[in-house]
């Protein structure tokens, strides 16, 4: 494993590996395409100039919210606080959601390994479930024959309140057949780990993801930080073995 890839914090919850719980945009796909296309069709119906993706990019973790501060802070657009913005966006990103989504390289492989491991996973994100479950359903293939299908998706607008409150991780959690001190929350926001924390889950952040430059994900106090899915599969490998009952005693 490369150290440089991976810091870890003291880990004092079961080494048991009962559930690996993930968030979605910039952790387990790369939707920051269809994002970026959304906003910009909202900037061009406004007679305004679209921005670039490498702009974009960085806010899409921070979902509808964050790009619409984005578009109100860099162009004349007005969008404040009035919910129809929001509407505006998501009507233009029903369109787009698809467009160039992917599972960043080495995500299949790591839900492959988990499903050899009979480990199940889930996805708790803040984006719009009906969104959520389409850029899901457009993957599935991606999937099949290769890993299982997650144990629950759980997205935004459902019964729970989103993160960094932490009800949608506890519900995933009790899909999975799991208790919180043996899984794990992955999430490339800092409220993703809040909730991890709240939920009492071990929690990594993925610094993979749309994580803007001026973040320090160190600050955020994940038990792990990891540069790739890779580096986030040899964590998993760590957590899941036992360690020797005279370590476990010493600890």
């Amino acid at each position: 494993m490369n150290l440089s890839d991976v810091w870890n914090r003291p880990y004092s919850a079961s080494p048991r590996l009962g559930a690996v719980l993930f968030d979605l945009d910039g952790t387990l796909v790369d939707t920051a395409p269809g994002m970026s296309q959304a906003l910009n069709r909202l900037l061009t119906s406004q007679g305004l100039e679209p921005l670039t993706h490498e702009i974009i990019r960085p806010h899409v973790s921070g979902g509808t919210r964050a790009l619409l501060q984005l578009a109100r802070t860099l162009t004349a657009m007005p969008c404040d606080e009035d919910p129809r913005w929001r509407e505006a966006f998501l009507e233009h990103y029903a369109m787009t959601a698809t467009h160039d989504v992917a599972f960043f390289p080495g995500i299949v492989e790591l839900l492959a390994t988990l499903g050899d491991w009979h480990v199940p996973w889930a996805i708790v994100t803040n984006k719009p479930q009906d969104l959520a479950e389409s850029i899901m359903d457009f993957l599935r293939p991606q999937l099949d024959g290769r890993a299982a299908a997650p144990r629950c998706l759980v997205g935004g607008g459902s019964a729970f309140r989103p993160k960094p409150d932490p009800a949608g991780i506890l519900h995933a959690l009790a899909c999975c057949h799991t208790l919180p001190q043996h899984a794990v929350m992955v999430g490339d926001d800092q409220r993703d780990i809040a909730a991890g924390h709240a939920a009492g889950v071990h929690t990594v952040a993925a610094t993979y993801g749309y994580i803007p430059h001026h973040e320090q994900p160190a600050s955020w106090q994940a038990h792990a930080l990891c540069a790739s899915p890779r580096a986030i599969l040899d964590h998993l490998a760590i957590l899941r073995t036992p360690l020797p009952t005279w370590q476990a005693a010493k600890g």
